[in-house]
């Protein structure tokens, strides 16, 4: 009985053990709404509030696992992004509740796995308050107020954190028009409405008690009741487009992959501080989550194998902009020389590079990119428009770095950024061996003449990959077939292969290829009308095929494939004969 104490010591020991080895995983979730509309009467719709919900939706399915768009998107909104247009749901009251409601129970999975899920609600639309001071943003259906905010969004939400941001006029906050054709108040001047603005600002963080929810981090805009935010050369809103800027990488300060409230405050700063045209001066109110203020908004360790990076290293200094292939304006930035950060992309686009006087092209290809090593040219310089000179000339005049960062946290009261480990991209090992691929498996193929039946037997492969996707090689093949009628036939084929592959993940890819060559046979079989027995080595045979590689371990992996065949037997003597099939191979291969 004496060992009853020492299992339950060990059994402890071990549990103790095991938690310390478990590490909590986050998982993203992002419910993203936007509205051109307004439900309120003579408020003009806004242009590109669409625009902003599906760019963001691209940029959170970089590395988020569940994303939700709440959007209706215009004819050219959609010709641009065709993938967020399928995703999109209209932004109605009970479609986003309920999307809420199905996160809320996953995320409820998550914790019970020991994961720490995380919540995003972003909109991007039109704002107001009503007349007993409560701030709502338009939804396609009804109004969502800030009180149900925090009641039926932030509140019953099963995420460990909840970020919500929003770029709306007066959005929760209460102190802007974006989009409405007001008369200009510049809240740098107007002390009437300076203090008007900083009541409905109280408003929101006392009266709701933001203080309650140490879980929920905000980003809201807080300039004066302005005329627009919106830029058609960014076909969206300008905190819209900076806060993307900064999500993407470009406000990590220390190089450490991670984006914290911090940073992103500091970044706009930058963003905005030489900008004198009030059409155009952004200011944010940013807070972080009581609970961990230095939880960071994104972490490009996370992000999925769609993602790749342009890194602006160490010597590269001024304002860039970065473009992708359909010319959409993807992030905006002005770097200090000497700081060094990673601006995550998607892989399924090229990028062009861009300053006041040079252009560089980041096609698809590597998965991270040296900035400062593309080829760089010269390129054509084309503005017109008082606002559109404003915004080129004074948007990121100050270079944000380390330099402009310190100063900033110094009187902003920002708890600020620890030294982290810097960001390392993790590429997987590729062996230099990698070329070679043999796979050897199981073969079956239709009668290749007469009634010979099904063949069954082995196939063996060998090609060379040459780049990333396509291959040459040789095959061989044999089989042995045996029909109703006493015929039966063996056959032994050795073909030229070529192939190409995409890795659509890194452990899947989907194969294409082509094989014809030598048919030899033997047997006993009926064609045309004559009983012909012995050996035919005039054949050919010929393979059309599509095909899937899963990697298992290492350098092993599983293949299946399948397609279309064509046998030719040309015996002396004796019309010949072409016979169409099928086949399908599965087996298992290996890099070497």
């Amino acid at each position: 009985m004496r060992a009853a104490p020492l299992t339950r010591a060990l059994l402890v020991a071990a549990s103790l053990f095991v938690a310390a080895g478990a590490h909590a995983r986050t998982r993203t979730y992002a419910v993203i709404v936007a509205e051109n509309r307004s439900l309120d009467p003579g408020v003009k719709p806004l242009q590109f509030a669409d625009d902003d919900g599906a760019k963001t939706w691209e940029l959170f399915s970089l590395f988020a696992e569940r994303t939700a768009l709440f959007v209706v998107l215009d004819a050219d909104t959609a010709r641009l992004h065709p993938e967020a247009a399928r995703s999109a749901e209209s932004p109605e009251r009970a479609a986003i509740f309920d999307k809420l409601a199905r996160f809320n129970a996953d995320m409820a999975r998550d914790v019970e796995r020991g994961d720490e899920p995380e919540l995003f609600f972003i909109y991007a639309g039109h704002g107001d308050v009503d007349g007993t001071g409560q701030g709502y943003v338009n939804l396609r259906d009804g109004k969502l107020t800030r009180a149900e905010l925090y009641r039926d969004i932030i509140a019953p939400s099963k995420a460990k954190f909840v970020h919500v941001i929003v770029d709306a006029c007066k959005s929760y906050y209460l102190v802007n028009a974006r989009g409405a054709k007001k008369p200009w108040i510049d809240d740098r001047v107007s002390d009437a409405e300076g203090a008007a603005g900083e009541a409905h600002l109280n408003a929101f963080l006392e009266e709701e008690q933001l203080e309650r929810h140490p879980r929920a981090g905000v980003i809201v805009a807080t300039f004066g009741d302005q005329e627009t935010h919106e830029w058609a050369r960014y076909r969206g809103g300008i905190l819209s487009h900076e806060l993307r800027s900064a999500l993407t990488g470009a406000a990590d300060v220390n190089g450490d992959g991670r984006i914290e409230y911090s940073e992103l405050r500091a970044f706009l700063a930058a963003a905005n501080a030489r900008v004198r045209n009030p059409e155009a001066r952004v200011e944010v109110f940013a807070r972080a989550p009581a609970l961990d203020r230095h939880r960071a908004l994104v972490d490009l360790r996370s992000a999925q194998g769609s993602a790749r990076y342009l890194h602006f290293g160490p010597g590269l200094g001024g304002r860039f902009w970065v473009e992708d292939d359909r010319g959409v304006r993807y992030a905006d930035l002005h770097k200090e020389a000497g700081a060094a950060f990673d601006v995550m992309v998607s892989s399924h686009h090229g990028y062009y590079v861009r300053s006041d006087d040079q252009e560089a092209e980041a096609g698809i290809g590597s998965r991270r990119l040296e900035v400062s090593a593309l080829p760089w040219h010269a390129r054509a310089i084309a503005a017109r428009g008082a606002l559109d000179t404003t915004f080129r000339n004074e948007l990121y005049k100050v270079a944000f770095g380390r330099g402009f960062y310190d100063g900033f946290v110094a009187t902003s009261g920002d708890v600020a950024v620890e030294d982290g480990s810097p960001f390392v991209l993790a590429e997987p090992p590729r062996a230099k061996w990698g070329h070679h691929r043999l796979s050897v498996g199981y073969a079956l193929s239709s009668a290749p003449a007469g009634d010979a039946g099904s063949s069954n037997g082995a196939d063996l492969r060998y090609a060379y990959r040459f780049g990333r996707v396509f291959d040459l090689g040789l095959a061989g093949n044999f089989g042995y077939g045996a029909g109703a009628g006493g015929e039966s036939l063996w056959r032994a084929a050795v073909m030229g292969t070529v192939g190409v592959e995409w890795r659509v993940i890194e452990r899947i890819g989907l194969r294409a290829d082509t094989a014809l060559g030598w048919q030899l046979y033997s047997g006993t079989v009926q064609l045309n009308g004559q009983k012909l027995t012995g050996t035919e080595p005039r054949g050919l045979r010929y393979e059309l095929a599509l095909g899937v590689n899963v990697s298992i371990a290492g350098s092993f992996g599983l293949f299946a494939r399948g397609g279309l065949s064509l046998d030719g037997v040309f015996p002396q003597g004796v019309a010949s004969s072409l016979r169409p099939g099928g086949f399908f191979n599965l087996g298992m291969q290996f890099q070497l």
